[in-house]
């Protein structure tokens, strides 16, 4: 059930062109007993197509930040009951015409420590930080998907894992979490998600986090930042200038313009 209720929070591209989104990754070398889901909130079996899924989750960010927007002064606990709302009713409107056939898994073709978010996994850490703000984390998963997805196309597959593609990957997901959910959430999911990941390599981690650290200081070196060619290109920017890190033969380097499309 999990997987399919992820793949409504994840397999979506949400370019709007006023207003930033970014968000998440988890480590996939998650194993299932070591996984903790998001289901708690959703004990109905869901069902759908994937297309149906990727609009019910533009949907429901978009009135999530339409509700920000209109109720500037909304405490956390409105937003989490405005978004409680949403999401039940989502699964409840697609449960009512649920198909009996499963969707496909969604795949990807290289490596990278996002991958769990794109089969539906997060770790106790991450999970414990949904559980208290859900508004926040769904945001930051959307942070997440588009992090991805502009790592792809602006960078070769070869450089997506621990290459400049990666650190690109990581600035540019906490350089938008940080103006969508504020500084102090962003580090600690970015933080969770690194620090709650299993199996993966201390180097991995400390390349992620040296470049999670560079993507926050583009937040508070531009706090009023919209227009996702801003994010891109400020995030291509460090990478190219060698203001991030990537992994060269077991060590830490400099980024480059290497790999870049």
């Amino acid at each position: 059930m999990f997987k399919k209720i992820m793949s409504l929070f994840i397999m979506i591209s949400l370019v709007m062109g006023t207003i930033s989104v970014f968000a998440m990754d988890v480590n996939s070398n998650n194993v299932d007993e070591q996984v903790v889901t998001v289901s708690s909130s959703y004990d109905i079996a869901y069902g759908g197509s994937d297309i149906e899924m990727d609009k019910m989750f533009d949907e429901i960010i978009v009135k999530i930040r339409e509700y920000k927007k209109n109720n500037p002064k909304a405490s956390d606990k409105k937003l989490d009951e405005y978004t409680e709302k949403l999401l039940n009713g989502a699964v409840k409107k697609n449960n009512s015409k649920k198909s009996s056939t499963e969707s496909g898994e969604v795949t990807v073709a290289y490596y990278n420590d996002m991958n769990g978010y794109i089969t539906g996994h997060l770790n106790s850490q991450e999970q414990a930080l949904y559980n208290s703000n859900k508004t926040k984390a769904l945001l930051c998963m959307a942070n997440g998907k588009l992090a991805i997805d502009y790592a792809e196309k602006n960078y070769i597959t070869s450089v997506l894992h621990n290459g400049n593609g990666d650190a690109f990957r990581h600035c540019l997901w906490n350089y938008g979490m940080a103006i969508d959910v504020g500084q102090d959430f962003a580090k600690k999911w970015g933080d969770a998600h690194e620090y709650g990941a299993v199996g993966q390599p201390l180097i991995e981690r400390n390349m992620d986090l040296f470049n999670n650290a560079v993507g926050l200081q583009l937040a508070k070196d531009n706090p009023w930042t919209i227009w996702h060619s801003t994010f891109i290109s400020k995030s291509k920017e460090k990478c190219r200038n060698g203001e991030l890190r990537i992994i060269s033969n077991n060590v830490l380097v400099k980024s480059s313009s290497v790999g870049e499309k």
